[in-house]
């Protein structure tokens, strides 16, 4: 049984932490869904989720949501900004991860942001590509409109045919050819040695294949099109959406997609001590990296005859910032800039509340650039 995602989310006010008071949007039946806003209680110190007065179609839904969504990433952005917290981004202290898991959790499901400025559609539609080797052993990367007829979606290579993982077509300038990038770790694993026009970087783990041969020329709009005025230093304090092909069964059933949407935090040289052994490869690669709550569930084995963890599959999907979810202004048509390549993943009990809490890491678009002209950048 793929366990139910809003479950960690809904959970009782004893396993709340006092350091927040943010909203949080917890989704019930279908289109239908119930905001709740949490707020301190001062005799108690703790939060409790209060019901908001009655019921809203779709379209009033979206309003709240929004309306909840600002609030809620304000509030992380004034946690990031405590003392407390930003010595915890350091790895200093009793417990850092627990101080900036309590610090950046906001209860975020796809289908909260359907309809709302944050809205992920448009991204599903034209960029993701399953990076795949099918059933017979041919390399397969695939790029179908989620909207499109339903028979069409059945070309995805699904968990029981093949492995598989996710990328983009990307172009950082006019100069610049366009090319598949995604995760090394996927190229390594996917596409052979006679099939790869291209390269890859093991730290960050990028690779980018060229697009000729087995790669097919994408269409225009299935481009992203890089935007300079994002750099690595405006993602901290973001909404990230890490839009990928990952026909599982935690995916999408009508359209075989996955969203994972949340607050990314810059990983410092501390923190990554703390996540990896000092000196290893894990301390380094988490060092070039970003990480973003996952929604539950995606980072756990979840059952026999399943792949191990549903996020295995989301490997090499693109991450993008959303312009009204960040700090900086971006003048995007569709709201969105990519700022990342997503990685990995971690399964992390915390240790102040107990719960297992998963975790995403993607490199950042400046790491991004630097690998696309075959540098490396070793973060500080």
């Amino acid at each position: 049984m793929v366990p139910d995602p809003r479950d960690r989310w809904q959970r009782g006010k004893e396993e709340r932490q006092p350091q927040i008071a943010k909203a949080a949007i917890l989704s019930t039946l279908g289109a239908v869904a119930a905001f709740y806003s949490a707020e301190p209680k001062e005799t108690e110190g703790t939060y409790e989720a209060r019901p908001a007065v009655g019921t809203f179609d779709r379209t009033g839904l979206a309003d709240k949501i929004t309306q909840a969504l600002e609030s809620d990433i304000k509030q992380v952005r004034r946690n990031l900004e405590s003392e407390d917290v930003k010595q915890a981004l350091e790895g200093k202290g009793s417990y850092p991860l627990s101080r900036i898991f309590n610090a950046i959790e906001i209860p975020i499901l796809a289908p909260h942001l359907e309809g709302t400025q944050y809205d992920t559609k448009n991204l599903h539609e034209r960029y993701p590509v399953q990076i795949a080797r099918d059933p017979n052993g041919k390399f397969r990367p695939l790029t179908i409109r989620a909207s499109a007829p339903r028979a069409l979606r059945g070309e995805y290579i699904n968990a029981g045919q093949a492995g598989y993982g996710n990328g983009v077509y990307f172009k950082q300038n006019r100069e610049e050819p366009v090319a598949l990038l995604t995760a090394a770790h996927v190229v390594a694993s996917v596409v052979q040695r006679q099939e790869l026009g291209g390269y890859i970087l093991r730290n960050p783990d990028l690779g980018f294949l060229s697009v000729s041969g087995s790669v097919p020329a994408p269409k225009p709009e299935n481009i992203v099109q890089d935007d300079p005025s994002l750099t690595d230093a405006d993602i901290h304090g973001s909404l990230v959406s890490i839009v990928g092909i990952d026909p599982d069964a935690t995916g999408d059933p009508e359209t075989g997609r996955k969203t994972y949407s949340g607050v990314a935090v810059k990983i410092s040289s501390g923190l990554a001590r703390v996540l990896g052994s000092p000196g290893t490869t894990a301390e380094k690669m988490y060092r070039n990296s970003f990480m973003v709550i996952l929604p539950p569930g995606e980072g756990k084995e979840i059952g026999p005859g399943i792949k191990e963890e549903p996020a295995l599959g989301m490997s090499g999907s693109p991450a993008f910032c959303s312009a009204a979810g960040s700090p900086v202004f971006m003048k995007r048509g569709d709201g969105y800039a990519m700022c990342g390549i997503f990685w990995g993943f971690m399964l992390v009990t915390d240790p102040v509340t107990k719960r297992q809490m998963e975790v995403a890491f993607f490199h950042g678009i400046d790491q991004v650039r630097a690998a696309a002209k075959g540098k490396h950048i070793e973060a500080k």
